[in-house]
């Protein structure tokens, strides 16, 4: 079984924004974008990176989507814009209301 390919992006609408993870599915020729991931909230406070999510699709655990939030949107899309701005994460589920806090990734 293949691997999953996922993406992020920022959409400027509704104002004021979200960061999003989408998901890659084969659908006939070109790829089909989900989105998986909602980011309302990614910003810096006092080297504490702020960071809350929604689910958006069965089959996603929390663990899993802060994995995807570390790779896809602080690494790929932004090129781990905050790391001199945080020493940690925290991450808050929307629909759960989980919250950990975790290291940010050297």
């Amino acid at each position: 079984m293949t691997r999953p390919i996922y993406e992020g992006a920022y959409a400027e609408v509704p104002p004021p924004g979200y960061h999003v993870i989408s998901r890659l599915e084969k659908a006939g020729g070109e790829p089909l974008s989900v989105d998986v991931i909602k980011i309302p909230v990614l910003e810096p406070r006092d080297r504490v990176l702020e960071c809350t999510y929604e689910i958006l699709v069965d089959g996603l655990d929390d663990a899993e989507a802060v994995r995807l939030i570390v790779e896809v949107v602080l690494g790929e899309l932004s090129d781990h814009y905050y790391r001199d701005q945080a020493d940690t994460i925290t991450l808050v589920n929307l629909r759960t209301s989980a919250r950990r806090t975790i290291p940010y990734p050297p």
